[in-house]
């Protein structure tokens, strides 16, 4: 190979280096002014593997007011969690929740079912501020186990004696019948469902010499009867819970009115504003309603 040879091999290799460097350059100004654009807020998603969530819940810190948003790899089938008045949970869109808090404390255990069978199950705690949005995204991933040992090879069959044993009458053994009535069907777990426009809610709050009670009037304009019980019943003003000695189930038939005094604490502050939050069962749909008022 001669001197003008190596010349012109040199000066095609400097020049592809120069290249390389000019385009690495470019893509990490990109990606510069990307993540600095004045336009476009924090990161805010967290990504689970949906397997894990069946086995152990997503721990997930939520402020009064914040959104979170689950994007899950199925479609909603349905949300259950037994402290939905700290929460409102509107309709799924497809794979697609939405929860937002509703009080600054305590915390709640959320499942959600999926179309496919499959779920995930999570523990939202609550703080009294945040950054105002997240987004959680569920990936259905299969897991790979990198610990697994290499298959060796099979090693050759060995030939052995087989034993034949002198055929012999034996007893032959017959199970007792089984009396299925005595079996129960497991039940379906229960829907939460946003209050629908044929329950309206509303309260008062009363206030006596000594005693504070919210008056509470349930109209019940649908087809089935609906149930509210006092486990069901949620009482806070400014996002702090209430007490309450209320210790009943009422039910509401179809074209009725009831009207329920609960009791509230006498220590409430003149002008202060009670919120109450209580699920309507209604047992032929197996749907809890969530119902929202204020009071003052």
């Amino acid at each position: 190979m001669n001197r003008t040879h190596l010349s012109r091999l040199f000066r095609i290799a400097v020049g592809a280096t120069a290249l390389l460097a000019t385009t690495h350059a470019a893509q990490a100004g990109a990606q510069a002014a990307a993540s600095t654009s004045p336009y476009l807020g924090g990161n805010i998603t967290r990504v689970y593997n949906l397997e894990d969530l069946m086995t152990r819940p997503g721990l997930i810190t939520v402020g009064k007011g914040d959104m979170v948003i689950f994007d899950f790899p199925s479609d909603i089938g349905a949300i259950i969690t037994p402290q939905s008045p700290m929460l409102d949970i509107p309709e799924p869109l497809g794979n697609v929740a939405v929860m937002t808090a509703k009080v600054a404390s305590g915390s709640a255990q959320v499942m959600v079912q999926l179309d496919n069978g499959k779920y995930a199950s999570f523990v939202l705690n609550f703080t009294s501020g945040g950054n105002g949005m997240k987004r959680i995204k569920i990936q259905d991933l299969p897991r790979t186990d990198f610990a697994q040992p290499i298959t060796a090879a099979p090693a050759a069959p060995v030939t052995m004696p087989v034993y034949q044993a002198p055929a012999a009458q034996m007893p032959v053994f017959t199970p007792p019948s089984l009396d299925r009535s005595s079996l129960t069907v497991p039940t379906t777990a229960s829907i939460n469902r946003p209050q629908p426009t044929w329950i309206q809610f509303s309260g008062a709050l009363n206030r006596g010499d000594a005693n504070n009670w919210v008056s509470v009037n349930v109209t019940n304009q649908g087809p089935r009867p609906v149930t509210l019980s006092s486990k069901d019943l949620y009482l806070s003003e400014g996002g702090r819970a209430l007490a309450t000695t209320f210790d009943q189930a009422v039910t509401v038939a179809p074209g009725t009115t009831q009207t329920v005094n609960i009791p509230a604490p006498s220590t409430l502050d003149p002008g202060a504003t009670v919120t109450l939050n209580w699920l309507a069962f209604d047992a032929a749909a197996n749907t809890y309603y969530s119902l929202t008022t204020s009071a003052k």
